[in-house]
């Protein structure tokens, strides 16, 4: 039977124009809907422009809480990169879940235009035997800038789920999103390999240009080395979780992943090249380059250290969340929390 939706929850960064579509669907859901808001997104200009109850969050750029705190968010390769609270917020709204008594939360990026009730209900048929369901972004696929251009080049490239718009089961999970590009790549890991991850119907979400600056192939790079490293090794290990983990923490392991990397992006620029031209593909090829610069930079061993650190803050995590009570409110949440004052309640039932 299809599960009840307890919380539609939205990272949001974008304008309060762009939360209308989260709001609608939890209404049809019978769900909370919770939108943590920095950047564009106002918590005062939400409850008044969404046409639906939302309860809306400012994080301040300031905001800490002791359960936040991890090894891998001091990592000094990722402190250059423009990589915003995103993972905050995702981690937040896992503990406001524990502390709210939330069993279902369905995560949902404010660039997701089209998600249909029905398909969320269906999904959440597969919670319980799964920890976690994604609805993968097709339309225009959510790809890093180094992905979007192999397909560009005619390259095969998938899409995978992704915390853009993923149903959790919240009692169930362990994990939490580093702050790092591809945090839920590495929040799901641990459940794909278990084969507790479920793919299901695809959704729709706001086009954009991916060459449009160069900076955000290079901010991408370090969360793609780890990545996608990982995902060769599980393939090269067969799936055996210990040899995984085992490699992983090995240097020798990252310099094979980087220079297969290397070989991987420059064979896409040379097809880009090739195909498109210099001038044609002249943005292609300055991101591309501009990850090429970055990868340089990374070297092996601060790679293997940050996945060493990851799962050390992956069991301390886990530990921490069988730790926090639940208080029976999303008001005492807020409290605990120290949220309360930055919050805003729409008056729509």
């Amino acid at each position: 039977m299809p599960r009840p939706i307890d919380s539609v929850v939205v990272p949001a960064a974008r304008t309060a124009d762009h939360l209308g579509p989260a709001g609608r669907l939890a209404a049809e859901l019978g769900a909370q809907c919770v939108a943590l808001c920095s950047r564009e997104a106002r918590a005062g200009a939400v409850v008044e422009r969404v046409d639906a109850a939302v309860e809306a969050i400012d994080l301040p750029l300031d905001y800490h809480h002791p359960l936040l705190e991890l090894t891998t968010s001091r990592a000094v390769e990722l402190t250059s990169s423009r990589l915003g609270d995103l993972s905050t917020k995702r981690n937040l709204a896992l503990l406001l879940a524990r502390l709210a008594g939330w069993r279902t939360v369905l995560f949902l990026d404010d660039d997701i235009v089209e998600v249909r009730p029905d398909t969320v209900r269906s999904a959440s048929r597969y919670l319980g035997a799964a920890t976690a369901v994604g609805f993968p972004v097709t339309d225009f696929p959510d790809n890093s800038v180094v992905c979007h251009a192999r397909r560009l080049a005619g390259e095969c490239q998938d899409v995978f789920v992704s915390g853009s718009a993923l149903l959790v089961d919240t009692a169930r999970v362990r994990s939490f999103f580093p702050r790092i590009y591809n945090e839920d790549w590495l929040f799901l890991l641990d459940d794909v390999w278990s084969g507790r991850v479920v793919r299901a119907d695809p959704v729709r979400q706001l086009p954009y240009d991916p060459f449009a600056d160069a900076g955000r192939a290079e901010n991408e790079e370090f969360g793609e080395l780890i990545a996608e490293g990982l995902m060769q090794l599980t393939r090269c290990a067969r799936g055996d979780r210990r040899s995984v983990l085992q490699a992983a923490g090995d240097e020798r392991w990252w310099r094979h992943a980087r220079y297969c990397r290397e070989a991987d992006v420059g064979r896409t620029a040379a097809l880009i090249d090739q195909q498109r031209g210099r001038r044609e593909g002249s943005d292609v090829l300055r991101a591309l380059a501009a990850a090429g610069r970055r990868r340089d930079a990374i070297a092996a061993s601060a790679l293997a250290a940050y996945v060493r650190a990851w799962r050390s803050d992956r069991r301390r995590w886990a530990a921490r969340i069988e730790d926090i009570p639940t208080v029976g409110s999303f008001r005492l949440a807020l409290q605990w929390l120290g949220l309360v004052s930055h919050t805003r309640l729409s008056n729509v039932s």
